[in-house]
């Protein structure tokens, strides 16, 4: 059932950067992975430890890095049928600037074995300086390279688990 409600990603006022990249990956294996809201140790090599909690009504994550920061978020849109994920980023410890922080992430299936994904974000109030929008970039596509080798990785092994002996 898809996590749906009005949240700040539906908010017109709000703009950022974003990347789109065409992947040789079925969509479909991407999104088993990236639906999984707790998973992120799975396959984003910038976390440490993840944990997601309910509250509410709503499913929230808590994110620690490398680092030893602490990011909590909460899932706005988890919708399987879309393949579409949006959160919100509602605190660190500590502090960081990137609080209120809303993101997108998109699965387009293209045919069987290719699809589009899509990872954008946005802050109310703020403008995104040239320099910040393209290190956001970069974080983006290093972060969708990985989502699409742990895919990869995990179709190789379902493939070889399948392949009788010979």
């Amino acid at each position: 059932m898809p996590l749906t409600r009005a949240n700040a990603a539906d908010d017109p006022s709000m703009d950022g950067p974003g990347l789109s990249i065409h992947e040789d990956v079925a969509a479909d294996a991407l999104w088993e992975i990236l639906g999984d809201f707790g998973g992120l140790v799975a396959w984003n090599p910038f976390v440490a430890g993840c944990e997601t909690f309910c509250e509410g009504g709503q499913l929230f994550r808590i994110v620690a890095t490398a680092e030893g920061v602490r990011i909590c978020e909460r899932a706005d849109v988890l919708d399987s049928r879309r393949r579409k994920l949006v959160y919100i980023i509602v605190s660190s410890d500590p502090a960081r600037p990137f609080v209120g922080r809303v993101a997108t992430m998109l699965i387009d299936r293209i045919n069987d074995t290719e699809s589009r994904v899509t990872w954008s974000v946005q802050q109310r109030g703020i403008t995104f300086a040239p320099e910040q929008a393209n290190a956001l970039r970069a974080g983006f596509r290093a972060r969708i390279r990985a989502l699409v080798s742990a895919a990869a990785h995990r179709y190789a092994a379902s493939t070889h688990a399948r392949t009788p002996a010979r």
